[in-house]
């Protein structure tokens, strides 16, 4: 039922059992997915300890560009973070070349402030065997946090329509429409979230490791892996029918649309959904293909699909 065990924040690597986590995940054929800041990963010693074969590396990516790296050392208020990452990045690139079968994963949120370095940042992707995940920001529990930060309709189309043409002109992707409207969607340019289905979230946070939940978007909680046996914790997250059978839940436009089936974007951001509405089986209001007005309306956003549509159609 379940493939991947994603380590996520706080910082997984500050975790010292983080290494037998990571064998024991193997051992049970799941695969352990680190989504790290890549600070530990600059010693190379560290990065051969955690990066074994089957493991994939999720980690954020530099913005390259003018005045990128103050930027993000200015954000993150470490100097010389960006450096940093940029070996960490290294390391990985090279363990790789030198055989170990792992996948990594360059992370960037794309927001007001980052959307400058996107396209340079997914190139360098692209040339050094980095999957490229640009994740459009997702929309914050109190919408006033964030809003300033948010990407427009507009910033969402000039982007997409960038990085898709790349990708056709280097033969990542085939010329076809339902290949090109993924890069559109949300959550991120042309990946759809499928790990809300078939993953569980295990978070280290301020008040300790093991709280289990399907998505870091939204605190839905399936139970604590310190104190809950998985067998349970399993079984509360298939009992949350939205994060195991989210086609027959799924309300709102999405539970019509035939992007759903054709692309399979899985009816974007479980978290921007939540967020918006308060309800996880909502539509995604960050989505382009939903007209403005539809997208902010609560009534019509959680909708049955009973509703939206006849039976019989």
């Amino acid at each position: 039922m379940f493939s991947n065990i994603i380590f996520i924040g706080g910082e997984p690597t500050i975790n010292t059992e983080l290494d037998k986590m990571i064998e024991y995940s193997l051992k049970s054929d799941l695969t352990p997915i680190i989504v790290t800041n890549g600070v530990k990963l600059v010693d190379m010693e560290y990065a051969r300890k955690i990066c074994l074969d089957g493991v994939k590396i999720t980690i954020h990516l530099p913005l390259f560009g003018e005045s990128g790296e103050d930027i993000l050392d200015k954000a993150t208020h470490k100097g010389g973070y960006s450096q940093g990452l940029k070996q960490a990045i290294k390391n990985l690139i090279y363990l790789k070349e030198e055989g170990r079968n792992i996948e990594i994963v360059g992370e960037l949120v794309v927001c007001q402030t980052t959307k400058m370095y996107a396209y340079d940042s997914y190139v360098y992707c692209r040339t050094n065997g980095i999957v490229p995940f640009l994740e459009f920001m997702r929309i914050s529990n109190d919408s006033y946090t964030n809003k300033h930060l948010l990407l427009n309709r507009s910033d969402i189309c000039e982007l997409s329509n960038k990085l898709y043409a790349y990708d056709l002109e280097h033969g990542f992707v085939t010329d076809d429409v339902c290949n090109k409207v993924r890069y559109f969607l949300p959550p991120a340019v042309n990946s759809p979230c499928t790990l809300i289905q078939n993953s569980i979230h295990i978070k280290y946070e301020k008040d300790g490791f093991g709280k289990v939940i399907s998505c870091c978007g939204q605190s839905i909680n399936h139970g604590n892996i310190m104190v809950d046996s998985l067998e349970d914790i399993l079984e509360n997250k298939k009992n949350t029918k939205i994060f195991s059978e989210q086609k027959a839940y799924i309300k709102g436009p999405c539970s019509v649309c035939k992007l759903y089936d054709l692309t399979g974007c899985e009816g974007g951001c479980r978290g921007n959904a939540k967020n918006t509405f308060d309800c996880a089986e909502a539509s995604d209001p960050q989505c382009i293909f939903i007209a403005p007005e539809i997208s902010k309306n609560k009534e019509i956003m959680t909708l049955e699909r009973q509703y939206l549509i006849k039976e019989d159609i």
